[in-house]
Protein backbone atom coordinates (compact mmCIF):
# COMPACT_ATOMS: atom_id res chain seq x y z
CA UNK A 1 0.00 0.00 0.00
CA UNK A 2 1.31 3.42 -0.92
CA UNK A 3 0.38 6.37 1.21
CA UNK A 4 0.82 9.78 -0.29
CA UNK A 5 1.24 12.46 2.27
CA UNK A 6 -1.20 15.17 1.48
CA UNK A 7 -1.52 16.76 4.86
CA UNK A 8 -5.05 16.42 6.19
CA UNK A 9 -5.94 13.75 3.59
CA UNK A 10 -3.48 11.33 5.18
CA UNK A 11 -4.91 11.88 8.65
CA UNK A 12 -8.46 11.40 7.34
CA UNK A 13 -7.67 8.06 5.66
CA UNK A 14 -5.89 6.83 8.77
CA UNK A 15 -8.84 7.75 10.98
CA UNK A 16 -11.27 5.94 8.68
CA UNK A 17 -9.18 2.78 8.91
CA UNK A 18 -9.20 2.89 12.69
CA UNK A 19 -12.97 3.42 12.69
CA UNK A 20 -13.54 0.44 10.40
CA UNK A 21 -11.35 -1.80 12.59
CA UNK A 22 -13.07 -0.66 15.80
CA UNK A 23 -16.51 -1.11 14.27
CA UNK A 24 -15.65 -4.62 13.17
CA UNK A 25 -14.27 -5.47 16.59
CA UNK A 26 -17.42 -4.13 18.29
CA UNK A 27 -19.67 -6.17 16.00
CA UNK A 28 -17.53 -9.24 16.70
CA UNK A 29 -17.83 -8.75 20.47
CA UNK A 30 -21.61 -8.23 20.18
CA UNK A 31 -21.92 -11.48 18.23
CA UNK A 32 -19.83 -13.32 20.81
CA UNK A 33 -22.00 -11.83 23.57
CA UNK A 34 -25.18 -12.91 21.79
CA UNK A 35 -23.86 -16.45 21.32
CA UNK A 36 -22.74 -16.73 24.98
CA UNK A 37 -26.02 -15.26 26.22
CA UNK A 38 -27.98 -17.68 24.07
CA UNK A 39 -26.03 -20.59 25.45
CA UNK A 40 -26.57 -19.35 29.01
CA UNK A 41 -30.27 -18.74 28.35
CA UNK A 42 -30.64 -22.24 26.95
CA UNK A 43 -29.02 -23.70 30.07
CA UNK A 44 -31.20 -21.50 32.27
CA UNK A 45 -34.31 -22.58 30.41
CA UNK A 46 -33.32 -26.21 30.81
CA UNK A 47 -32.73 -25.70 34.53
CA UNK A 48 -36.03 -23.83 34.83
CA UNK A 49 -37.91 -26.60 33.03
CA UNK A 50 -36.28 -29.22 35.27
CA UNK A 51 -37.21 -27.21 38.36
CA UNK A 52 -40.78 -26.75 37.14
CA UNK A 53 -41.08 -30.48 36.42
CA UNK A 54 -39.77 -31.38 39.91
CA UNK A 55 -42.19 -28.95 41.55
CA UNK A 56 -45.09 -30.30 39.48
CA UNK A 57 -44.30 -33.87 40.59
CA UNK A 58 -43.99 -32.78 44.22
CA UNK A 59 -47.40 -31.07 44.03
CA UNK A 60 -49.07 -34.02 42.32
CA UNK A 61 -47.65 -36.60 44.72
CA UNK A 62 -48.01 -34.50 47.87
CA UNK A 63 -49.97 -36.14 50.73
CA UNK A 64 -51.47 -32.70 51.37
CA UNK A 65 -54.40 -31.48 49.35
CA UNK A 66 -53.32 -28.66 47.03
CA UNK A 67 -55.80 -26.56 45.09
CA UNK A 68 -55.45 -23.38 43.05
CA UNK A 69 -58.35 -21.00 42.65
CA UNK A 70 -58.91 -17.51 41.28
CA UNK A 71 -60.53 -16.21 44.45
CA UNK A 72 -63.35 -18.68 44.06
CA UNK A 73 -63.13 -20.57 40.77
CA UNK A 74 -61.11 -23.79 41.03
CA UNK A 75 -58.43 -24.17 38.34
CA UNK A 76 -56.27 -27.00 39.73
CA UNK A 77 -56.49 -29.91 42.20
CA UNK A 78 -53.88 -32.57 42.97
CA UNK A 79 -54.44 -36.29 43.61
CA UNK A 80 -54.71 -35.84 47.37
CA UNK A 81 -57.63 -33.44 46.90
CA UNK A 82 -59.41 -36.05 44.77
CA UNK A 83 -59.03 -38.62 47.54
CA UNK A 84 -59.94 -36.28 50.41
CA UNK A 85 -63.08 -34.99 48.68
CA UNK A 86 -64.04 -38.39 47.19
CA UNK A 87 -63.86 -37.15 43.59
CA UNK A 88 -63.35 -39.68 40.77
CA UNK A 89 -62.57 -37.18 38.01
CA UNK A 90 -60.98 -33.74 38.00
CA UNK A 91 -63.93 -32.23 36.13
CA UNK A 92 -66.07 -32.93 39.21
CA UNK A 93 -64.07 -30.16 40.89
CA UNK A 94 -62.40 -27.97 38.25
CA UNK A 95 -64.47 -24.91 37.43
CA UNK A 96 -66.55 -25.06 40.59
CA UNK A 97 -66.56 -22.33 43.20
CA UNK A 98 -64.36 -23.41 46.09
CA UNK A 99 -67.08 -22.20 48.51
CA UNK A 100 -69.27 -25.05 47.24
CA UNK A 101 -66.87 -27.38 49.05
CA UNK A 102 -66.76 -25.37 52.29
CA UNK A 103 -69.31 -25.48 55.09
CA UNK A 104 -71.50 -22.38 54.85
CA UNK A 105 -70.61 -21.23 58.37
CA UNK A 106 -67.07 -20.45 57.10
CA UNK A 107 -67.99 -18.57 53.91
CA UNK A 108 -67.79 -15.09 55.43
CA UNK A 109 -64.50 -15.91 57.14
CA UNK A 110 -62.97 -17.03 53.84
CA UNK A 111 -64.22 -14.00 51.91
CA UNK A 112 -62.65 -11.74 54.53
CA UNK A 113 -59.36 -13.65 54.27
CA UNK A 114 -59.40 -13.34 50.47
CA UNK A 115 -59.71 -9.58 50.83
CA UNK A 116 -56.94 -9.39 53.42
CA UNK A 117 -54.35 -11.54 51.60
CA UNK A 118 -54.49 -9.25 48.58
CA UNK A 119 -53.00 -6.58 50.84
CA UNK A 120 -50.98 -8.80 53.17
CA UNK A 121 -49.98 -12.26 51.85
CA UNK A 122 -49.05 -13.47 55.35
CA UNK A 123 -51.99 -15.40 56.82
CA UNK A 124 -52.36 -17.90 59.64
CA UNK A 125 -53.42 -21.52 59.27
CA UNK A 126 -57.18 -21.93 59.53
CA UNK A 127 -59.28 -24.86 60.76
CA UNK A 128 -62.60 -25.23 58.99
CA UNK A 129 -65.06 -27.80 57.68
CA UNK A 130 -65.18 -29.03 54.09
CA UNK A 131 -67.92 -31.00 52.35
CA UNK A 132 -66.98 -34.11 50.39
CA UNK A 133 -68.83 -34.90 47.19
CA UNK A 134 -70.64 -37.63 49.14
CA UNK A 135 -71.95 -34.80 51.38
CA UNK A 136 -69.93 -35.93 54.39
CA UNK A 137 -68.53 -33.03 56.42
CA UNK A 138 -64.86 -33.30 57.38
CA UNK A 139 -62.51 -31.15 59.46
CA UNK A 140 -59.53 -29.67 57.63
CA UNK A 141 -56.56 -27.48 58.41
CA UNK A 142 -55.59 -25.17 55.55
CA UNK A 143 -53.45 -22.24 54.52
CA UNK A 144 -53.76 -20.14 51.36
CA UNK A 145 -50.89 -18.29 49.66
CA UNK A 146 -51.61 -15.70 46.93
CA UNK A 147 -49.45 -15.47 43.79
CA UNK A 148 -49.62 -13.90 40.35
CA UNK A 149 -49.57 -15.86 37.10
CA UNK A 150 -49.71 -14.12 33.71
CA UNK A 151 -51.16 -11.04 35.36
CA UNK A 152 -53.90 -13.00 37.14
CA UNK A 153 -53.92 -13.12 40.96
CA UNK A 154 -54.55 -16.65 42.25
CA UNK A 155 -54.50 -18.50 45.57
CA UNK A 156 -52.67 -21.75 46.19
CA UNK A 157 -54.21 -23.60 49.14
CA UNK A 158 -52.58 -26.39 51.12
CA UNK A 159 -54.82 -28.47 53.40
CA UNK A 160 -55.10 -31.78 55.21
CA UNK A 161 -57.94 -33.85 56.66
CA UNK A 162 -57.81 -33.59 60.47
CA UNK A 163 -61.17 -35.27 61.18
CA UNK A 164 -59.57 -38.17 63.10
CA UNK A 165 -57.56 -35.74 65.23
CA UNK A 166 -60.62 -33.60 66.00
CA UNK A 167 -62.64 -36.70 66.89
CA UNK A 168 -59.88 -37.78 69.28
CA UNK A 169 -59.84 -34.32 70.87
CA UNK A 170 -63.62 -34.44 71.32
CA UNK A 171 -63.37 -37.88 72.90
CA UNK A 172 -60.70 -36.72 75.35
CA UNK A 173 -62.79 -33.65 76.22
CA UNK A 174 -65.92 -35.79 76.61
CA UNK A 175 -64.13 -38.16 78.96
CA UNK A 176 -62.67 -35.30 81.00
CA UNK A 177 -65.81 -33.18 81.36
CA UNK A 178 -68.88 -35.42 80.94
CA UNK A 179 -70.43 -38.32 82.79
CA UNK A 180 -70.09 -41.50 80.71
CA UNK A 181 -73.52 -42.87 81.67
CA UNK A 182 -75.87 -39.90 81.47
CA UNK A 183 -73.69 -37.68 79.21
CA UNK A 184 -74.40 -34.76 81.54
CA UNK A 185 -71.54 -32.47 82.61
CA UNK A 186 -69.52 -33.96 85.48
CA UNK A 187 -68.35 -32.31 88.69
CA UNK A 188 -65.31 -30.73 87.02
CA UNK A 189 -67.30 -29.01 84.27
CA UNK A 190 -70.05 -28.05 86.72
CA UNK A 191 -67.50 -26.27 88.95
CA UNK A 192 -65.91 -24.47 85.98
CA UNK A 193 -69.26 -23.22 84.69
CA UNK A 194 -70.39 -22.20 88.15
CA UNK A 195 -67.20 -20.19 88.72
CA UNK A 196 -67.60 -18.54 85.32
CA UNK A 197 -71.24 -17.66 86.08
CA UNK A 198 -70.26 -16.14 89.44
CA UNK A 199 -67.78 -13.85 87.67
CA UNK A 200 -70.67 -12.36 85.66
CA UNK A 201 -72.23 -10.97 88.87
CA UNK A 202 -75.65 -12.35 87.89
CA UNK A 203 -78.07 -13.94 90.32
CA UNK A 204 -77.09 -17.59 90.61
CA UNK A 205 -78.95 -20.52 92.17
CA UNK A 206 -77.50 -23.96 92.88
CA UNK A 207 -79.61 -27.09 93.38
CA UNK A 208 -78.52 -30.44 94.78
CA UNK A 209 -80.78 -33.38 93.94
CA UNK A 210 -80.66 -36.79 95.60
CA UNK A 211 -82.95 -39.73 94.99
CA UNK A 212 -80.92 -42.91 94.87
CA UNK A 213 -81.43 -43.84 98.53
CA UNK A 214 -85.19 -43.23 98.52
CA UNK A 215 -88.15 -45.44 97.74
CA UNK A 216 -88.25 -47.07 94.32
CA UNK A 217 -84.75 -46.49 92.99
CA UNK A 218 -82.89 -48.72 95.46
CA UNK A 219 -85.47 -51.44 94.93
CA UNK A 220 -84.79 -51.43 91.19
CA UNK A 221 -81.07 -52.06 91.74
CA UNK A 222 -81.77 -54.75 94.35
CA UNK A 223 -84.53 -56.54 92.41
CA UNK A 224 -83.57 -56.11 88.75
CA UNK A 225 -79.83 -55.44 88.76
CA UNK A 226 -77.62 -52.46 87.99
CA UNK A 227 -78.26 -52.51 84.23
CA UNK A 228 -81.88 -51.57 84.82
CA UNK A 229 -80.73 -49.14 87.52
CA UNK A 230 -78.42 -47.47 84.99
CA UNK A 231 -81.28 -47.10 82.50
CA UNK A 232 -83.39 -45.50 85.21
CA UNK A 233 -80.55 -43.10 85.99
CA UNK A 234 -80.32 -42.06 82.33
CA UNK A 235 -84.06 -41.43 82.08
CA UNK A 236 -84.05 -39.49 85.36
CA UNK A 237 -81.11 -37.38 84.08
CA UNK A 238 -83.04 -36.64 80.88
CA UNK A 239 -86.07 -35.52 82.91
CA UNK A 240 -83.91 -33.22 85.04
CA UNK A 241 -82.24 -31.65 82.01
CA UNK A 242 -85.62 -30.93 80.39
CA UNK A 243 -86.57 -28.75 83.36
CA UNK A 244 -83.68 -26.28 83.04
CA UNK A 245 -82.89 -23.62 80.46
CA UNK A 246 -80.49 -23.84 77.53
CA UNK A 247 -77.85 -21.73 79.28
CA UNK A 248 -78.13 -23.51 82.63
CA UNK A 249 -76.14 -26.59 83.66
CA UNK A 250 -77.59 -29.88 84.87
CA UNK A 251 -74.82 -32.27 85.96
CA UNK A 252 -74.21 -35.62 87.58
CA UNK A 253 -71.70 -35.25 90.39
CA UNK A 254 -71.61 -38.88 91.57
CA UNK A 255 -73.69 -42.04 91.52
CA UNK A 256 -76.37 -40.65 93.80
CA UNK A 257 -76.05 -36.91 93.33
CA UNK A 258 -77.08 -34.44 90.64
CA UNK A 259 -76.57 -30.69 90.66
CA UNK A 260 -78.02 -27.76 88.74
CA UNK A 261 -76.65 -24.27 88.21
CA UNK A 262 -79.22 -21.64 87.24
CA UNK A 263 -78.00 -18.26 85.96
CA UNK A 264 -79.72 -14.88 85.98
CA UNK A 265 -82.82 -16.23 87.73
CA UNK A 266 -85.01 -14.99 90.59
CA UNK A 267 -86.25 -16.72 93.73
CA UNK A 268 -89.76 -17.57 92.45
CA UNK A 269 -88.51 -19.04 89.14
CA UNK A 270 -86.05 -21.23 91.01
CA UNK A 271 -88.77 -22.70 93.22
CA UNK A 272 -90.95 -23.35 90.16
CA UNK A 273 -88.10 -25.30 88.53
CA UNK A 274 -87.61 -27.32 91.73
CA UNK A 275 -91.32 -28.23 91.75
CA UNK A 276 -91.16 -29.23 88.06
CA UNK A 277 -88.21 -31.53 88.74
CA UNK A 278 -89.99 -33.22 91.65
CA UNK A 279 -93.09 -33.83 89.50
CA UNK A 280 -91.03 -35.13 86.58
CA UNK A 281 -89.12 -37.58 88.74
CA UNK A 282 -92.27 -38.69 90.56
CA UNK A 283 -93.99 -39.63 87.29
CA UNK A 284 -93.80 -43.38 86.47
CA UNK A 285 -90.74 -44.30 84.39
CA UNK A 286 -91.03 -47.41 82.21
CA UNK A 287 -88.02 -49.58 81.38
CA UNK A 288 -88.85 -52.67 79.36
CA UNK A 289 -91.73 -54.23 81.32
CA UNK A 290 -90.84 -52.46 84.57
CA UNK A 291 -92.56 -49.28 85.71
CA UNK A 292 -90.99 -47.31 88.56
CA UNK A 293 -91.74 -44.08 90.40
CA UNK A 294 -88.99 -42.43 92.40
CA UNK A 295 -88.98 -39.64 94.94
CA UNK A 296 -86.39 -36.90 95.29
CA UNK A 297 -84.99 -34.32 97.68
CA UNK A 298 -83.70 -30.96 96.48
CA UNK A 299 -81.53 -28.44 98.30
CA UNK A 300 -81.28 -24.86 97.01
CA UNK A 301 -78.80 -22.06 97.70
CA UNK A 302 -78.60 -18.51 96.28
CA UNK A 303 -75.83 -15.95 95.85
CA UNK A 304 -78.28 -13.06 96.04
CA UNK A 305 -75.67 -10.84 97.73
CA UNK A 306 -73.14 -11.78 95.03
CA UNK A 307 -70.45 -12.36 97.63
CA UNK A 308 -70.45 -16.15 97.85
CA UNK A 309 -67.91 -18.38 96.14
CA UNK A 310 -68.67 -21.67 94.40
CA UNK A 311 -67.55 -23.91 97.28
CA UNK A 312 -69.81 -22.08 99.70
CA UNK A 313 -72.81 -22.25 97.37
CA UNK A 314 -72.32 -25.98 96.85
CA UNK A 315 -72.00 -26.67 100.59
CA UNK A 316 -75.13 -24.66 101.30
CA UNK A 317 -77.10 -26.52 98.63
CA UNK A 318 -75.83 -29.84 100.00
CA UNK A 319 -76.86 -28.87 103.52
CA UNK A 320 -80.30 -27.78 102.30
CA UNK A 321 -80.74 -31.10 100.48
CA UNK A 322 -80.07 -32.97 103.72
CA UNK A 323 -82.77 -30.90 105.44
CA UNK A 324 -85.20 -31.77 102.64
CA UNK A 325 -84.45 -35.49 103.06
CA UNK A 326 -85.07 -35.56 106.81
CA UNK A 327 -88.35 -33.63 106.56
CA UNK A 328 -90.02 -36.02 104.09
CA UNK A 329 -90.24 -37.22 100.45
CA UNK A 330 -90.53 -35.13 97.31
CA UNK A 331 -89.50 -31.88 98.93
CA UNK A 332 -87.14 -28.99 98.33
CA UNK A 333 -85.49 -26.86 100.98
CA UNK A 334 -83.89 -23.43 100.60
CA UNK A 335 -80.75 -22.71 102.58
CA UNK A 336 -81.18 -19.79 104.96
Amino acid sequence: MFLIYRGNDYISEHSNLILVVMSGLFIFLVLISIIVTSLLDEKSNIKLKVSEECYRKLVEQSPFGIIIHEFGKLTYVNKAVMEILAAKKENELIGRNVLDLIDQSYHEILRNRWNSIQLNPTVDTLEEKMIRLAHKVIDVEMKGIPYEENGVLKVQVFFQDITARKDAEKLVYQMAYYDSLTHLPNRRLFNERLNAALQSEKDIAVMFIDFIDLDGFKQVNDNYGHDIGDELLKKAAKNIKECVGEHDTASRLAGDEFAIQLSNIDYENTLEIAEDIIKKLDSPIKIDDIEVSITSSIGISFNSNKLKDSDKLIKEADSAMYQAKVTGKNRYYVYE
